[in-house]
């Protein structure tokens, strides 16, 4: 309201004083109020359908975000393909955290600089010994008779699709991990793929002291996740925000605990403090 009256004001004065002075109101009515625009508009932050049991990093983290934020939010839950549908609709200022980039969302949306969370990388978990190596590449398994999982809608960051034989199952969201370890337990499978936590937390104590971990080149020591805006003015200028904001309290024990209270401490620690360069 204070700034509307402002407006007012600045609209009344004009008429009662010289040109040059009129010139200066044009330029502030302009430009200094449009800068405003993104404060007054609200923002839809839009969060991953999970069930109450899942792992929610995205909603943790941004927790913190949030709190160097002076803008209005509403929250809204939705899959990928429509929070992609949401973010394109240019008439709403809309942002979605926890996407892995890609060529094809950093030129569709506005993406963040500095990643919103740090993953352990993805692991291949089997039922049998596939390496003497810690480490291996999903190549050396293509060729053989085992079979890999994968789900249809999910984005693994590389072509999955390429490599062995595939059952391509077609999961609800809200229940896609625990579904699929549960099925890797009854055996219907022989290979999975999935981020150790997540194995960690849905797997029984049985299956976690025998299936064979293997970390794989095609997903890197670590994964990831940035915020993805609608690519308008106000878009771009909220995620600049988001970055500066992110910069900052990526130093924070609060932070830092946001993301290191759903893995091991020895396990996060050094991917946390390699991305955003601290000390934890």
């Amino acid at each position: 309201m204070q700034r509307i009256d402002f407006v007012l004001h600045l609209i009344l004065t004009y008429y009662s004083v010289d040109k040059m002075l009129r010139v200066k109101i044009f330029f502030i009515l302009c430009f200094g109020f449009s800068a405003n625009v993104m404060a007054l508009q609200e923002v839809i932050w839009i969060g991953e359908v999970l069930d109450k049991n899942s792992l929610n990093i995205n909603h943790t983290t941004f927790q913190e975000i949030k709190t160097k934020l002076d803008l209005p939010i509403k929250y809204m839950h939705a899959n990928t393909a429509r929070s992609l549908r949401l973010l394109s609709d240019k008439s709403l200022l809309s942002c979605r955290g926890n996407l892995r980039k890609t060529p094809e969302r950093d030129a569709m949306f506005a993406m963040s600089k500095l990643p919103q969370v740090v993953f352990p990388g993805l692991r291949l978990y089997s039922h049998v010994p596939l390496s003497e190596s810690d480490t291996i590449d999903l190549k050396t398994v293509s060729s053989s008779k085992l079979l890999l999982a994968v789900q249809q809608a999910r984005n693994y960051g590389f072509n999955v699709k390429s490599f062995g034989k595939l059952e391509i199952l077609n999961l609800h969201a809200s229940k896609r991990s625990s579904t699929l370890i549960n099925m890797f337990e009854k055996k219907r499978f022989d290979l999975l793929l999935e981020y150790p936590n997540v194995f960690a937390k849905y797997a029984s104590k049985e299956l976690i002291s025998q299936a064979f971990e293997y970390s794989i080149t095609q997903s890197g020591s670590y994964s990831l996740g940035y915020i993805a805006c609608t690519d308008s003015v106000e878009g771009r200028a909220l995620i600049k925000k988001l970055d500066d904001v992110i910069r900052e309290i990526a130093q924070t024990d609060a932070f830092f605990y946001a993301q290191a209270q759903w893995f091991k401490y020895s396990t996060i620690s050094p991917l946390y403090n390699d991305v955003y360069k601290t000390n934890f």
